[in-house]
C-alpha cells in the first residue's frame, strides 16, 4: 500500500479534483430543486457531500487526513456559497423577466465545476504533500 501511495498520490488527488468537478455537474440540479422547494437541510447536504467526499478520499494519500479535510471543506464551502449567490441572482432575474437571466443560468452551471478545478489545481500546486507521500 505504501508503494501505491508514493507513486499515485498526486495522480489520485488530481483525479479527485476532476471527479469532484464532474460530480458538481451531476448533483447541482437536484440540489437546486431541493433548495427551491424548501428542503434545505438533509437533502441539500447529501448532494453536496458527494463532491466533498470525492475530494476528501482522494486527497488523503497525498496530504493526510487533516489537510485533506481542510482543503475539501474549504473548496466545498466556496463552491456552495457561490452557487447559492448565483442561484438567488438568477432566480430574481428570471422572475423579473430580465433578458440577462440566460447568462446567469449559464454561469450557474459553469462556475461550480470550474471553481473546483481552479481551487483543486491551486491546492495541488501550492500545498505541500506529506513527507511520506513520495513527492
Amino acid at each position: 500500500m505504501e508503494a501505491f501511495g508514493k507513486v499515485y498520490s498526486g495522480r489520485l488527488a488530481a483525479f479527485g479534483v476532476v471527479a469532484a468537478a464532474l460530480s458538481w455537474l451531476l448533483v447541482l440540479r437536484p440540489a437546486l430543486e431541493s433548495f427551491t422547494y424548501g428542503q434545505l437541510t438533509w437533502t441539500v447536504a447529501a448532494y453536496v457531500a458527494v463532491p466533498l467526499l470525492a475530494l476528501l478520499v482522494t486527497g488523503i494519500l497525498r496530504y493526510g487526513v487533516v489537510v485533506s479535510t481542510v482543503v475539501a471543506v474549504a473548496i466545498t464551502v466556496v463552491v456552495s456559497v457561490s452557487v447559492a449567490a448565483l442561484f438567488v441572482v438568477t432566480l430574481g432575474l428570471s422572475l423579473s423577466g430580465s433578458p440577462r437571466s440566460p447568462v446567469f443560468m449559464t454561469l450557474l452551471w459553469v462556475c461550480p465545476p470550474l471553481t473546483v478545478l481552479v481551487l483543486g489545481a491551486a491546492a495541488l500546486r501550492f500545498i505541500r504533500p506529506r513527507a511520506d507521500s513520495g513527492h
